[in-house]
């Protein structure tokens, strides 16, 4: 062989380029040029017409004799276990999600300085941004003061603890973008002049394209949104207004803007939000026996608050000034204000607003709402500064059945309908046929068959836990967080 190199020498640089250029092609093959990324792997949900199985039927709720088999469809992704040497399930991660080692200044410092300024905001680390006091424990749920617009620090403190964590960059298949824009508006607020944010802005930017090479390449990214999308592209808080880089992610937020005017003057058509649950007050205590109510007696006889709005004072739309004329109203906390031995057909419960009542808060208003909404059968959710709102969460956790009136013409996405069907845990109530007709709500309800009720209970009994955060975030939960990587998985087509 000696011999053979020393007087062919050529051979010995062919077969070196050979090797080095089918290792050149086998990189290609697996990552592929950055156009392809973009084309095949880039795939967004939400053009279909999936909204329909939310019930829009018209003012009255669907009711038929059809039997509800439960909330969850069956095209839920089987999950599969490994038993570690501990003997402990683990189940296995279908992809891999490599979170970006910011600068404190993008979020860290964003979580203090709300903090510092608005005594709203519980945003305590060691309890994954869940709330930094316990107001009530279960034996399956925990109460906590959640903020509804702590999803930015739940989700970052979620995915640090993930199983679908990768520490290396180069096995990512979806790469997380630690940055918290909605606290940062909260900060630009309260800081006015102070606070520059459309420079943080271009420093993340900068940070993203100059120090790694994988969002230059069009690698999968996520972040997380805490606000609506629609306050996102505002004048104060423009992270999505007319921003190249913006399109380049996949955000994750509580609510997508639905009217098609509006996203098509901030250049947002195509561009869809993965809508995720708002922050709710309950959490599932993950690795505690599970607790089911008992309903099996009816409703009417497990809950003496027949329907329940709760809602502050503050009319910010038609329908809430309609309800607001049709249910007796009360501040009062529910064991103060309740004879648990009568009915009640319809309250309205007066929840404050944080900061205008701090006396309250520091009682625990929030779990003055908790209490009114476990004793209650049915929970209104009308819209007000836009179409969903928290308390629908809250409502959920409680197992009270949300009740919604839905634009009839619109498509309001809410989390996961994909996988969730929301006619069988809600009752929706046409939006311009309720303002149309202006009907009672109490007889409205009245109507529908207890033993149909019943099955919405259990129902949104199943569908709970998919729809809230577990506690604490360092244990694998079928909550919404994995609903979440469900829905990334599916996007980016991972899934297997």
């Amino acid at each position: 062989m000696t011999i053979c190199i020393r007087k062919y020498p050529y051979r010995l640089v062919i077969v070196v380029l050979t090797f080095f250029l089918v290792s050149w092609m086998m990189l290609f093959i697996k990552t592929g040029p950055v156009s392809r990324t973009t084309t095949s792997r880039y795939v967004q949900i939400g053009d279909d017409d999936s909204i329909s199985t939310l019930n829009q039927p018209g003012f009255i709720p669907l009711i038929n004799n059809r039997k509800l088999d439960g909330a969850l469809q069956q095209n839920i992704p089987n999950v599969t276990f490994n038993t570690n040497k501990n003997g402990k399930h683990e189940r296995n991660s279908p992809y891999k999600v490599y979170v970006y080692d910011l600068p404190p200044k993008f979020n860290v410092n964003l979580s203090d300085c709300v903090k510092k300024v608005d005594g709203c905001f519980h945003l305590d680390e060691k309890m994954f941004g869940m709330g930094s006091r316990l107001l009530r424990r279960d034996s399956q749920f925990s109460y906590r003061n959640t903020h509804q617009f702590s999803l930015e620090v739940i989700l970052h403190h979620k995915i640090l603890h993930s199983r679908y964590r990768t520490m290396n960059p180069k096995h990512a298949d979806i790469f997380y973008i630690p940055f918290y824009p909605g606290l940062a508006c909260f900060c630009r607020s309260f800081q006015k002049s102070s606070f520059d944010l459309d420079l943080l802005h271009k420093e993340l930017w900068h940070y993203l394209t100059e120090k790694w090479p994988f969002f230059e390449m069009r690698e999968p990214h996520a972040m997380a949104l805490g606000k609506i999308e629609r306050e996102h592209w505002s004048q104060r808080c423009g992270i999505l207004k007319g921003n190249k880089y913006a399109n380049r992610i996949q955000f994750i937020g509580i609510e997508e803007e639905y009217k098609t005017a509006y996203r098509s003057y901030f250049e947002r058509n195509g561009q869809h939000v993965l809508v995720a649950p708002y922050p709710s007050y309950g959490h599932f205590i993950e690795g505690e026996e599970a607790h089911r109510n008992d309903f099996t007696k009816g409703a009417k006889y497990d809950r003496n608050v027949f329907v329940l709005m709760a809602a502050s004072s503050r009319a910010s739309h038609e329908v809430r000034k309609i309800l607001q004329d049709q249910l007796t109203r009360t501040s009062k906390s529910y064991n103060t204000y309740v004879n648990t031995e009568e009915q009640y057909d319809g309250v309205w419960y007066v929840t404050p607003e944080c900061g205008q009542n701090n006396a309250a808060w520091e009682q625990g208003t929030e779990l003055f709402t908790v209490e009114w909404m476990r004793h209650s059968v049915f929970c209104l959710q009308p819209p007000g500064d836009s179409p969903t709102r928290k308390s629908f969460y809250d409502s959920v956790t409680a197992h009270c059945i949300p009740v919604i009136f839905l634009p009839e013409k619109a498509r309001v996405k809410y989390p996961f309908q994909r996988l969730l069907n929301y006619s069988e845990f809600t009752v929706n109530f046409g939006l311009e046929t309720f303002l149309l007709e202006k009907p009672d709500i109490v007889d409205l309800l009245r109507k529908i068959p207890e033993d149909y009720v019943i099955q919405l209970q259990n129902n949104l009994l199943n569908v709970s836990k998919r729809l809230q955060y577990s506690y604490p975030s360092n244990i694998d939960s079928d909550d919404a967080f994995q609903m979440i990587l469900d829905e990334l998985g599916a996007i980016y087509k991972l899934q297997v």
